[in-house]
């Protein structure tokens, strides 16, 4: 595909030697000419191609319109092939991926990460994507016998006593924890989280690890400039905060506040009695993954649950300054009302008003602002 990509290229580039033509080259997914000219965009199985302009076809261009042609449909054929070796790397990926979600230790270190990756099937191939989505909320679960353990002991009862019944078998699992469906005493049906056992001190390892080559990093003049060691220390005391799950129960209690005048997006119900620093006890919902909703939905309700993402990002990020860090798919799911259930609230961030207010001109001049305005904000909040 990149020869083909160069072949383009140069039979435009041969034909604006002898033109006044712009000269184009390859771009990332595609070729393209500052002029607008030629617009090309090449996927694994996919060729769109977009002629305008100067290379419309007229009497005088049409031998350039025809060799442009002939190249990008000689891109689509091989775009055949190439959703063939796709295939066939997905079958291979899907086995070395199951391999490696066995080891706890490789899942741990790439989760957070994967849980992006896997919100982007713009950028990786379905079989990817398929896979990757395993790290929201189906890694290998930890033994019940150690459920039961981290239980009694945060709680200090026996879990016959403080449960009426207790499944055994986890509804989730991730690296920091994993989810159990439970019933209280009085009926209730609730998710009981546990913390798994000898994360707090693998992450602190890796996390001595992480900022010693950051330091390392950080030996470059060139690189020092962009706080290696300041980012990393960020990343990774923001994913140890997620061993305390009473920083998660805080958390939730906060969106409850903020969100309490909007009926059409909820967050569970946290059980502090039966909550600490390794448990997190709090109301069971039900309904479909917001990437799983299915394919007969109604458009309409489709496009309000969009809005309804959409102004709950908008809300946390411009009106409450608390945002939840950790949106990805496994975490929201719909009910049968359209109700969007938001959990998993471990990693959130409070915006304090200073940086609130920049994040907010920021956002402002990106928008709608003029050149002007952007320059306006650089010599407002930056110095250089």
């Amino acid at each position: 595909l990149e020869l083909e990509f160069q072949n383009v290229c140069s039979i435009v580039n041969d034909a604006a030697a002898s033109s006044s033509m712009v000269p184009v080259s390859a771009a990332a997914g595609g070729v393209y000419s500052s002029a607008s000219t030629l617009g090309a965009t090449v996927g694994a199985v996919r060729v769109d191609v977009r002629v305008v302009r100067d290379l419309a076809p007229t009497p005088n261009n049409m031998p350039l319109v025809r060799k442009v042609a002939e190249a990008v449909e000689n891109i689509g054929n091989k775009s055949e092939k190439t959703a063939a070796q796709v295939a066939l790397f997905g079958k291979a990926f899907d086995e070395k991926f199951a391999k490696a979600l066995g080891d706890t230790s490789v899942a741990d270190r790439a989760e957070k990460l994967g849980q992006v990756m896997s919100s982007r099937p713009d950028l990786f191939a379905p079989q990817i994507i398929r896979q990757l989505r395993q790290l929201q909320d189906r890694l290998p679960p930890f033994s019940f016998r150690r459920v039961k353990a981290t239980i009694e002991s945060e709680l200090g009862r026996p879990l016959g006593e403080v449960f009426r019944d207790f499944e055994p078998t986890p509804v989730a699992a991730a690296s920091v924890a994993q989810v159990h469906r439970a019933h209280l005493p009085d009926g209730r049906e609730v998710a009981v989280k546990v913390l798994r056992p000898g994360v707090r001190r693998q992450i602190e390892r890796d996390q001595a690890i992480l900022l010693g080559g950051a330091r390392l990093i950080a030996l470059v003049p060139k690189w020092r400039a962009n706080q290696p060691v300041e980012h990393t220390r960020h990343f990774v005391e923001a994913i140890h905060d997620q061993t305390d799950l009473r920083i998660e129960a805080a958390n939730y209690r906060r969106f409850h506040d903020n969100f309490a005048g909007r009926p059409d997006v909820v967050f569970p119900e946290v059980i502090e009695a039966l909550s600490g620093e390794r448990v997190l006890t709090m109301q069971f919902v039900r309904g479909i993954k917001i990437d799983a909703l299915p394919a007969a939905m109604d458009a309409q309700r489709k496009a309000k649950l969009a809005e309804t993402v959409r102004m709950t990002m908008f809300k946390m990020c411009f009106e409450d300054g608390f945002v939840h860090a950790d949106l990805h798919p496994g975490n929201m799911v719909v009910k049968d009302d359209d109700t969007l259930v938001i959990f998993d609230a471990g990693l959130a961030k409070l915006l304090h008003e200073d940086v609130l207010i920049q994040f907010i001109d920021m956002s402002k001049c990106l928008a709608m602002g003029t050149p002007d305005d952007l320059v306006a904000h650089l010599r407002r909040f930056h110095t250089y």
